[in-house]
């Protein structure tokens, strides 16, 4: 079995980015303070001018990689869907810069980009040809309320066991291993809801012992009562939106 080693994402300091914490600061913080050299990045929030990175940024990225001995893991990819701003971006608008988002990848030494579970599966698959040019797999993120066995994942193991596909895969989140929904997010539900739907969040609290895939279910049917507001860059209506979308679970959703 393979050593599995510790990195860490620069989602992590996303408060610290936002009063002032440049990307090198904390390239240096993983290696002087977390001892790690795995480095995981958001391109969005981490190549200037996004995305249109510049040669002397990538030119800085490769001597930042190299003074601290960082190894580059895994690019992730939110897409902003409303960029436009005069319309939702298309599915071939999409597939085309997942492409333009791995050739970046490969750039700067990354041989994965994670996209969010919630993105169509067709333009996983259009971006197919790019990522065996490049060498680069597209990693599709689970996490609850999708979770390891929602359709989300059956669609792509499907498509894998079909065609042989090995650059296609599944990047789990640690919230798939819970067995409860969280407390907090029980008594934010209930502290947005109006009386009749505070009874049905009761009525479907889960249980410590539930298994995943009633954790799956519950979190669906609890979810759809509450105004939540979608995730900023990639959106639940965006996602509707999108020519011939599939309107099945798809949306992903943070507090």
């Amino acid at each position: 079995m393979a050593k599995i080693k510790r990195g860490v994402s620069f989602y992590s300091y996303q408060q610290a980015q936002f009063f002032g914490m440049r990307w090198k600061d904390m390239v240096k913080e993983l290696h002087d303070n977390l001892h790690c050299d795995g480095v995981e990045i958001i391109n969005e929030s981490t190549i200037p001018r996004y995305p249109f990175g510049t040669e002397e940024f990538f030119y800085d990225w490769d001597e930042t990689m190299a003074r601290y001995n960082m190894v580059p893991t895994v690019s992730n990819v939110f897409f902003d869907t409303l960029q436009f701003r005069d319309h939702v971006m298309s599915y071939e608008e999409g597939i085309n810069r997942l492409k333009y988002d791995i050739r970046t990848a490969a750039r700067m030494g990354f041989h994965m980009v994670r996209c969010l579970g919630s993105l169509p599966f067709e333009i996983y698959k259009g971006a197919v040809p790019e990522a065996e040019k490049y060498d680069v797999q597209i990693g599709r993120e689970l996490h609850v309320p999708e979770g390891m066995y929602s359709p989300l994942a059956e669609e792509l193991i499907e498509y894998v066991d079909k065609t042989g596909c090995p650059y296609l895969k599944i990047v789990v989140d640690m919230s798939c291993f819970e067995i409860a929904t969280p407390q907090p997010n029980i008594d934010y539900a209930i502290r947005n809801a109006d009386e009749d739907d505070k009874k049905i969040i009761e009525l479907k609290r889960i249980s410590l012992i539930c298994p995943m895939t009633s954790l799956w279910l519950a979190w669906k049917k609890t979810w759809a009562l509450v105004r939540t507001r979608p995730s900023g860059s990639c959106t639940a209506s965006a996602i509707r939106s999108l020519p011939h979308s599939r309107k099945t679970s798809c949306t992903s959703y943070r507090i």
